[in-house]
C-alpha cells in the first residue's frame, strides 16, 4: 500500500501493487501529482500498472 498526500491536495491511495514492478510507475505518478496546483491527476496520466491496482482518491481536508 502506498499513499501520495500533500496539503490542500487529495490523497491517492494505491493497494495491491506488485512490489518491484510498481516502483517506476509510482515515481511517474508522483511528477504530475506534485506539479499540479490542486493535486488532480487525469486518468490518462496515471501509469497503466497503477490503473490496475486498487485506487482511492480521498478529498483534502478543508478548514472552515
Amino acid at each position: 500500500m502506498v499513499a501520495f498526500s500533500a496539503p490542500q491536495k487529495p490523497t491517492y491511495l494505491f493497494t495491491n501493487l506488485p512490489e518491484l514492478e510498481s516502483v517506476l510507475a509510482l515515481l511517474q505518478f508522483g511528477e504530475p501529482y506534485l506539479s499540479s496546483s490542486n493535486g488532480d491527476v487525469p486518468w490518462k496520466r496515471i501509469p497503466k500498472l497503477l490503473q490496475t491496482a486498487g485506487i482511492a482518491k480521498i478529498p483534502p481536508v478543508i478548514k472552515t
